[in-house]
């Protein structure tokens, strides 16, 4: 397996070490400039020279309209190579819907389950999830990913051309799969199914009858997890709405739900009460917002552990459940030259490094920073996560990693079965977003539903003051582990970095970010220790 991993690997980092110089060389050949390729595929002439530069790549939606400007097949446009039988067909054009039910319908015909599947081309579950109902589609590196073990050819997965799969392929999979008939029946029951919405219901209905008379319950009805189909007009620069950034577009469904597929729903409880009959709360309390579901908790109970440690499955969003209760089990990756001697759980335990712990996934809250008659702007109160900003030299937010783990995994993970309560929101990625007389590093605006807050959001909302202390963000346990940078001298124990989504000025390596003391400072954008502080805007139900 680790052998195909680094044949992969190397397929994927030939393409894109051959790919921009190939697209600049076959558009000069066949007579086009950047802004005609740019206004036939809908993108901004800037977009184009990233593309030819190496430092992103167009969308699924893209691949064959630009491969058919170029005069090649999708082969030779994703590999970067020129065939002299060239057999593209320019009437072919890529279906989303067609292509996300194939790519249900190949992981069946290989006997693969989508945890299976997720391990197979390196995402999460519910990525796996989202590619199969059409609402985001595998980059560069996935589809190639997927190809390769499928034995496929690209212009069959892209096109969804009808394929024989291996037959050992098929036979390999059906025999692992028989194996799970063996696992205890009380440990299948009680670890399948038990859906985020779920355990957000019960949770608000506990906190109920507990809450003060100043708190205000907004009802909303949950309606699986599926998005309304609204109008969300994107830039001219060709925006897709949602990241990941160019490849992925929830919203485009061809005016259809897209159905989803009947053995993988996230909020299926195993012949429960589904959660789409359930009614869904968020808690207003004061300043305070209890909305969606995250792992926060470091598990040290021993009994507990000893339970957690039996459980064998995962539910779709990749938690293990006992007990009416979602956890999730995670590896520990610190830095080198730890701050303070180390890095600790708030009960004193040592984080060992690479050691798998266990997390309790908890309500999150969230501080209001601005109200409106239709909605809160809300950010977390903990920083609840970490990333890099970009996985490349480069502080272009819309590009960035940031961007798309916050879109994707983030949103998918905190607030399944209650996304409609979040609005899709423009974001402001211009010069005065950053607080910068000039700035040469700011992109253009995004449509996003999460995102992260900006140097003029920091500085210029009442809700922070003028004092660095209110920008001091608690890390919780579940982020520590990830390897952030915090100190305790800071009046907050465990206070930590976080990332903003503004660019520097002074380099295009470099972003801004919350330092443990509350203060604005910048850092390159492909180094870890940088925590995650989410803010989105939640949709106002009057009762």
């Amino acid at each position: 397996r680790s052998v195909r991993k680094n044949k992969i690997a190397k397929i994927y980092t030939q393409a894109l070490d051959m790919n921009g110089k190939f697209l600049s060389e076959k558009r000069i050949e066949v007579g086009l400039s950047q802004s005609q390729i740019a206004e036939e595929l809908g993108y901004s002439t800037q977009m184009i020279s990233l593309w030819e530069n190496d430092k992103s790549f167009p969308n699924l939606y893209s691949w064959s309209k630009y491969a058919s400007l170029l005069g090649i097949d999708l082969e030779g446009f994703l590999l970067g190579i020129d065939k002299k039988d060239n057999n593209f067909c320019e009437d072919i054009i890529f279906n989303e819907k067609v292509f996300s039910n194939n790519l249900r319908s190949l992981r069946k015909k290989a006997a693969l389950t989508q945890a299976a599947f997720a391990k197979i081309i390196n995402v999460n579950v519910s990525s796996v999830i989202r590619f199969e109902k059409g609402e985001s589609f595998p980059n560069l590196n996935q589809f190639i990913a997927i190809c390769n073990y499928y034995h496929l050819k690209f212009d069959n997965l892209y096109f969804s051309i009808d394929t024989v799969l291996p037959t050992t392929l098929v036979e390999k999979n059906k025999k692992r799969r028989l194996l799970l008939i063996f696992i205890p029946i009380i440990i299948t029951l009680s670890t399948t199914g038990v859906g985020v919405g779920t355990v957000t219901a019960i949770q608000t209905k506990a906190n109920k009858s507990s809450r003060s008379n100043n708190q205000e319950v907004v009802d909303v009805v949950d309606n699986g997890g599926e998005q309304n189909q609204t109008d969300n007009s994107s830039n001219d620069n060709g925006d897709e709405s949602i990241v990941p950034p160019g490849d992925n577009n929830p919203n485009d469904n061809n005016g259809e739900a897209v159905t989803p597929p009947e053995d993988n729903n996230p909020n299926d409880n195993s012949g429960n009460e589904q959660n789409n009959d359930i009614e869904q709360k968020y808690i207003v309390d004061e300043d305070i917002i209890t909305f969606g579901m995250y792992p926060k908790t470091h598990v040290s109970d021993v009994d507990l552990l000893n339970s957690l440690n039996a459980l064998t499955e995962q539910n779709e969003l990749g938690y293990y459940s006992l007990n009416n209760n979602l956890y999730e089990k995670c590896t520990s990756l610190l830095l080198p030259g730890a701050p303070d001697g180390g890095y600790y759980f708030d009960n004193d335990e040592k984080i060992i490094n690479n050691q798998d712990y266990w997390f309790k996934v908890e309500p999150l809250k969230w501080k209001i920073l601005e109200e409106t008659e239709d909605y809160y702007l809300i950010a977390t109160v903990d920083s609840i996560d970490a990333c890099k900003y970009s996985l490349n030299p480069d502080n272009n937010y819309k590009e960035s990693y940031l961007r798309e783990f916050l879109n994707n995994d983030l949103y998918n993970k905190a607030f399944d079965g209650i996304k409609d309560n979040i609005l899709l929101t423009e974001v402001d990625n211009s010069k005065e977003s950053t607080n910068q007389d000039i700035n040469h590093f700011t992109c253009e605006n995004t449509n996003d539903y999460v995102f992260a807050l900006s140097c003029k959001e920091l500085n210029t909302n009442d809700k922070w003051d003028s004092t660095n202390n209110a920008r001091k963000c608690y890390l919780s346990e579940y982020a520590r582990i990830k390897g952030v940078y915090s100190g305790s001298e800071t009046g907050i124990f465990y206070s930590s970095y976080y990332w903003l989504r503004s660019p520097s000025a002074s380099s295009s390596e470099k972003a801004y970010f919350i330092n443990h003391y509350g203060a604005a400072d910048h850092r390159s954008v492909n180094e870890n220790g940088v925590a995650v502080r989410p803010a989105l805007r939640l949709k106002k139900i009057n009762n």
